[in-house]
């Protein structure tokens, strides 16, 4: 009798463990669901509100991926710059938040400091798509166009499927000529 009261125990125990911790995690959840659907039907604002409510509960870097690349639709790079910040204190080596913090010194011109976050990128994933064309468009920029050329090269031996990519080439190509 006393295994059965002890096999009751742990099943009782394990079973409604297993429903608030599932109860908490599918309010979280919802929560971030919720803001998919805001940001998918245009309400931005409201998405980031949402998505900001369910770092209070749970840290994770898809939320914080999600939030940086709202800010950066609505081009506020500054907003973009601290929550990318916030993010790679948590989650350092995160080869998407490295990218996004790159993808925010672009677009604001530290074409320096964003080529160096991208090189950063590149030796923690070799193959992370858009970094090579992203530094080629940099080195386009600076006049560097054999150094554009051959990030280019790089991007579509990485991400053949990658469109812009064989657009930048046969621009190159044709100008070249």
């Amino acid at each position: 009798m006393k295994f059965y009261n002890i096999i009751l125990f742990i099943l009782i125990f394990s079973l409604t463990g297993c429903f608030f911790f599932n109860s908490n995690n599918s309010q979280e959840s919802r929560e971030i669901e919720k803001g998919d659907d805001f940001f998918t039907s245009g309400d931005v604002d409201k998405a980031l509100q949402l998505w900001q409510q369910s770092l209070d509960k749970k840290k994770t870097v898809q939320v914080y991926e999600k939030i940086i690349m709202a800010y950066i639709i609505k081009n506020d790079l500054s907003a973009a710059e601290k929550w990318t910040q916030e993010g790679l204190s948590y989650f350092p080596s995160d080869v998407n938040l490295l990218f996004n913090h790159s993808l925010i010194n672009y677009h604001k011109n530290e074409y320096l400091v964003a080529l160096e976050g991208f090189d950063r990128v590149l030796s923690v994933d070799k193959h992370y798509p858009n970094a090579h064309f992203l530094k080629g468009m940099i080195y386009e920029k600076m006049g560097h166009k054999e150094e554009a050329k051959k990030e280019f090269v790089n991007e579509i031996n990485i991400n053949p499927g990658s469109g812009k990519t064989w657009l930048k080439i046969r621009e190159e190509a044709k100008n070249g000529k």
